[in-house]
């Protein structure tokens, strides 16, 4: 199950009220995009800007590419690739503080 709600992928992917199918079909590339975030090493916090920009993006690329995945599109597409780095910066950032803190 997404972090996103139907609602907010409805409003943040612009599918039509009543669009079953699409919204339906977002849902699945919702979760498909946190796996694929989680993997590259960026937890899912859809209260961190930079990951709701992140998801969406890949979410939108999905519906309009399902198969941009496999075919290493998203692997090729330098600046999406800089914000997946800066958000696993800044989650690394966040964690060095943390360790700090408690030491």
């Amino acid at each position: 199950m997404s972090g996103l709600t139907a609602e907010e992928l409805k409003n943040l992917v612009h599918i039509d009220e009543g669009n079953e199918a699409a919204l339906n079909n977002a849902m699945t590339y919702a979760n498909t995009a946190e796996q694929w975030l989680a993997n590259a090493g960026c937890p899912v916090d859809y209260d961190n800007g930079i990951y709701k920009a992140l998801a969406v993006a890949l979410i939108i690329r999905l519906v309009d590419a399902p198969d941009m995945i496999a075919n290493g599109a998203v692997d090729k597409d330098i600046g999406f690739l800089a914000m997946v780095k800066s958000l696993r910066l800044q989650n690394e950032v966040a964690a060095a503080k943390a360790a700090e803190a408690t030491s």
